[in-house]
């Protein structure tokens, strides 16, 4: 299995107790997703007025990025969810965890 140089950075934080290793990588990978999407879509764009086509041209490349950046942004500020597995965002007997900002 070929894992993403996240998730040992993640597992090593807790142990050494410095995150900045962990953010850093993050940061970077982010930082590269948001640009490939951004690259693509600024083009069409730009000239998403001059006909229909341009027009949807624009919307096949503008989509993709605005719905990488809105994961992005939820996931930030999505619950942390504990125990249950993946997906679950509720805390012991149904209550919401906390956020953490």
């Amino acid at each position: 299995m070929d894992l993403s140089p996240a998730i040992p950075a993640a597992d090593k934080a807790p142990e050494s107790g410095d995150p900045r290793p962990l953010l850093s990588l993050i940061k970077e990978k982010v930082h590269e997703g948001i640009h490939r999407y951004y690259t693509v879509a600024r083009e069409p764009r730009a000239h998403a007025k001059d006909s229909a086509e341009a027009g949807r041209a624009c919307v096949q490349a503008c989509v993709p990025y605005l719905r990488s950046v809105e994961r992005l942004g939820n996931d930030a500020v999505a619950p942390i969810a504990r125990g249950g597995g993946e997906g679950g965002h509720s805390g012991p007997a149904g209550h919401q965890e906390p956020r953490v900002h």
